[in-house]
């Protein structure tokens, strides 16, 4: 199998002229910017960088990254994406934690401090001058290295962080022969072509950020990058680059939809739509079907670890559903609770996703965390942490996080499910069910709502009888919200609701 960095080459060769990346006026053809990438490849071994180092880059979506990512990959060198949003503190965690030899960032939007570089080889997108650290620009002024990548299948190709609203991130490594193995799987299920102009909204330091750039660059597509989300802004690079096909989460689908600026023209060259990272409420499904008539909807379960675990190409129709085990894929539903990958939940019983580690998209293992391998891996199967149940048809239903499951006199009740219900209520705009602490119950189902001003909780309550809730699964506690709080890449953070809101709910 290629390495990442040959099949960049390849590309090179293939169709020098195509226009490969574009973003804030930059459209850079393939010859143009593998140039600059090959020049990169110098600077990098011009400040002591070498095959099998770690490089943090500290950058929001733009050439710079894209840039230094492809160089990364020829040199064989580990590229570690942070999230440029992060605290000062977090970020000096995660360098310290990535063990890096370089850092790579924008002075101007970071707030990493010269003492947390220490002993590092600097390098900034802004115009510094302080000594010690070297401009970006010069080191694509270098003369261009020979085009021939340094690395091989098996090194590792980037070193990404999940999002850690469990405790401390953890790095997750991932070979060149895995985020190329997640490429071509996502291509296939997807039936993405030759020439596809994809939308580069999510961050690179997120794992479906850098898979578009991967997918657009094996595919001699258009690359068209966003700094940061902006929803009219994203209709309008639609209509401009004539946008192929979209793959985002849940959350930025509903503001590009309620953009002022939407319009069915101006998205019609959309042929495929796929979403991952959280469950999508049906009537925004039904929304996206009839805007954009997509050829292809597609609801993606994956990870950061394994890239696809199943997937459902009917997503219009069943977006509850997220269908079967993708192309490399195996997976099992074992028991909640299961030690290892043979305890199999029963036919109606709702269970844990494990899939097997021998996926050729799948991780290789946790960065300097042998104690959460022994945890997640086990017997050759990645506990994945995702609840789902059987249909009738034999696709999974996606219930939920193991650890969200909401437990109330015995019964487990799927947060999602009731979120499903919620949305479905009219002059419901967004919903959030947690499991609140009770001494009779254990918990009870508690729901978070956005929604218009005369909506009240005996009309919300009436609509979950008439939806067929069964009483364990109808919120007890309803609370009205501002605003959902979500992670940087649209996740709701259940957490951040529950401990802001436990404490207020009144006696039951």
């Amino acid at each position: 199998m290629m390495d990442l960095g040959a099949n960049f080459l390849a590309t090179l060769r293939r169709d020098p002229g195509a226009v490969a990346f574009v973003d804030q006026g930059i459209r850079l053809t393939y010859a143009t910017w593998g140039e600059q990438v090959l020049r990169l490849v110098a600077g990098l071994r011009r400040v002591g960088l070498r095959h099998g180092d770690r490089v943090v880059c500290v950058l929001k979506n733009g050439a710079e990254l894209a840039t230094l990512y492809w160089a990364c990959q020829l040199s064989g060198i580990v590229i570690v994406p942070l999230n440029w949003r992060a605290s000062g503190a977090a970020l000096g965690y995660l360098v310290a934690d990535s063990d890096v030899s370089a850092i790579v960032l924008d002075s101007s939007q970071t707030e990493v401090t010269e003492g947390r570089r220490d002993g590092l080889a600097a390098v900034d997108v802004a115009a510094r001058t302080a000594p010690g650290w070297t401009r970006f620009a010069d080191l694509l002024a270098v003369d261009a290295a020979p085009p021939e990548s340094q690395a091989r299948p098996d090194d590792v190709s980037i070193l990404l962080y999940t999002s850690g609203t469990t405790g401390r991130p953890k790095g997750v490594a991932r070979t060149h022969r895995a985020e190329r193995a997640a490429a071509l799987g996502h291509i296939a299920q997807n039936g993405y072509r030759r020439g596809e102009s994809i939308l580069g909204v999510m961050p690179i330091h997120h794992t479906m950020g850098v898979k578009a750039m991967i997918i657009a660059t094996m595919l001699d597509g258009k690359f068209c990058s966003m700094p940061r989300f902006d929803a009219e802004a994203a209709v309008e690079i639609i209509a401009r680059e004539a946008v192929s096909s979209l793959s985002l989460v849940p959350t930025i689908y509903h503001d590009i939809l309620n953009a002022p600026n939407f319009d069915t023209a101006k998205v019609a060259s959309v042929r495929v739509l796929t979403y991952a990272g959280a469950p999508m409420a049906p009537s925004l499904a039904a929304r996206l079907q009839s805007a954009f008539e997509p050829h292809l909807f597609v609801n993606q379960l994956g990870s950061t670890e394994i890239y696809t675990y199943s997937y459902n190409p009917d997503a219009g129709t069943s977006p509850a559903s997220v269908g079967r085990a993708g192309l490399s894929a195996e997976l099992r539903l074992v028991r909640i609770g299961a030690v290892t990958g043979d305890d199999l939940a029963g036919p109606e019983e709702q269970g844990e996703i494990v899939a097997s580690m021998r996926a050729d998209d799948a991780f290789s293992g946790y960065w300097n965390r042998p104690e959460v391998d022994a945890d997640r891996i086990r017997d050759g199967w990645f506990f994945t942490g995702d609840a789902a149940r059987l249909d009738s048809r034999g696709d999974l239903i996606l219930t939920g996080r193991v650890d969200d499951l909401i437990v109330t006199g015995g019964e487990n009740v799927s947060p999602i499910e009731v979120e499903a219900c919620l949305c479905a209520c009219p002059g419901v705009v967004e919903a959030v069910v947690v499991g609140v602490p009770h001494p009779r119950w254990g918990q009870i189902v508690a729901a978070g709502v956005v929604a218009t001003p005369d909506l009240n909780k005996d009309t919300i309550d009436a609509h979950c009888q008439d939806y067929g809730l069964m009483p364990h699964q109808r919120p007890r506690w309803v609370f009205f919200l501002s605003q959902i709080p979500k992670s940087p890449v649209g996740k709701v953070l259940r957490r951040e609701v529950l401990e802001n809101h436990a404490g207020a709910m009144p006696p039951l």
